[in-house]
């Protein structure tokens, strides 16, 4: 079921995974990893049996949605990359004049 999209302005895809895992460590390690990358939490809603996580750098998006159902955890991911928009930044994120 996932998928991925390049062109020319804009890149991005959806990906689905489920297995035996901690929710909470998952979450931890998401965190951490994404951290370590340099991005941004944005934001992060947990309900019930769903959690999701945003972050973002300056062209990029990434949300991940866990999902604790029955004997299994599924893990949906969604990046997106703004390719026309990080032609005019350096590798800081900041704008070239």
């Amino acid at each position: 079921q996932s998928m991925s999209i390049r062109n020319s302005a804009f890149s991005g895809g959806v990906y689905y995974y489920e297995g035996n895992v901690d929710v909470k460590s998952l979450k931890d390690f998401i965190n951490i990893s994404m951290r370590n990358h340099k991005w941004k939490l944005d934001g992060e809603n947990v309900m019930k049996k769903e959690s999701v996580l945003a972050f973002t750098k300056p062209n990029k998006t990434c949300m991940y949605i866990i999902k604790d159902e029955f004997s299994k955890t599924k893990l949906t991911l969604v990046i997106t990359a703004n390719l026309a928009a990080a032609s005019k930044m350096n590798p800081f994120g900041e704008p070239i004049n």
